[in-house]
């Protein structure tokens, strides 16, 4: 938590005391460190610059408006997971080709939502839900752009309940069979596959799942595009884990120094999905003692 501070033993969020906080607005109180959550977009800007990417706020991780359009204010995008995200990231000013519609369970209503406001990309998780963008899309005489997302399959790398490329799990489409799937819809006019997405779970403390998920994400985009797909867009999601016990956490140049030249080699736009990495450490919630 980098700008959470003892000062003569009184806690302060960016220079300012936290006790005071609390006799002005009352408790229990929510205090959010501006310092570090900027300083936290800054270090992804920073790390990944030499590929120019697009930095997605993940709204899941805190739908604090302020949070949401400071992050805006900095340069990022959304990553959004619902009509009522969605909602809130256009509420704070976020601008609809800077945002990425993820989630594995997108309703129609939430489709036509995001179709109307012409968000960036679609993440897609399964072929009913790609199904389901393209009638939709045709009924309202759009084009979808989506980014397939799919498991890797990689040996197990944290939480069970969050680690989302590995065997069996819920989450993207199996990448044995990902290329059978995609060619059914070379020719459609009402859905473009542009991009790869591989989210593969959270939070990792090292960089080998992305080294390894980088190496299967070159070969399926060599063979999407020799399906017909132009793919340009590669989305590795967010998961870069964060200090919880001592100091187990990377820094984010060091997943860059893996990411960077894989995307470099491929071509493609990188998209990043952070959420957990920016505010996981900037925010405290304020109580006291009654009885």
């Amino acid at each position: 938590m980098d700008h959470f501070t003892y000062r003569n033993r009184i806690l302060h969020c960016d220079d300012v005391p936290v006790p005071a906080l609390a006799e002005k607005y009352g408790t229990p109180l929510y205090v959010y460190s501006k310092k570090t959550l900027t300083h936290h977009l800054k270090q992804l800007q920073t790390a990944f610059k030499a590929v120019d990417p697009l930095i997605c706020y993940s709204i899941k991780t805190n739908g604090n408006l302020h949070i949401a359009r400071l992050m805006i204010e900095g340069g990022a995008g959304c990553d959004v997971t619902s009509g009522g995200e969605l909602y809130r990231a256009l509420k704070a000013g976020c601008s609809a080709d800077k945002i990425v519609f993820a989630g594995a369970g997108k309703t129609d209503a939430e489709i036509r939502m995001a179709l109307d406001a012409k968000v960036f990309l679609f993440n897609v998780e399964s072929e009913g839900e790609l199904s389901a963008i393209a009638d939709i899309a045709k009924a309202m005489g759009r084009v979808a752009n989506v980014a397939l997302r799919v498991n890797p399959v990689l040996p197990p790398k944290t939480h069970a309940k969050t680690d989302t490329s590995v065997k069996g799990v819920k989450f993207g489409l199996d990448i044995d069979t990902v290329l059978e799937f995609a060619a059914k819809v070379v020719k459609n006019p009402h859905v473009k596959v542009v991009g790869l997405h591989m989210h593969l779970g959270s939070p990792i403390i090292t960089v080998e799942p992305y080294r390894q998920g980088i190496e299967k994400g070159l070969v399926l985009i060599d063979k999407l595009r020799a399906q017909g797909h132009q793919v340009t867009i590669w989305n590795m999601g967010g998961g870069f884990g964060i200090h919880y016990k001592k100091n187990e956490a990377l820094p984010a140049t060091a997943f860059a120094e893996v990411i960077v030249p894989g995307i470099q080699k491929s071509g493609c736009k990188l998209v990043l999905e952070p959420g957990r990495f920016i505010v996981g450490n900037a925010g405290l919630l304020v109580s006291r003692v009654i009885y």
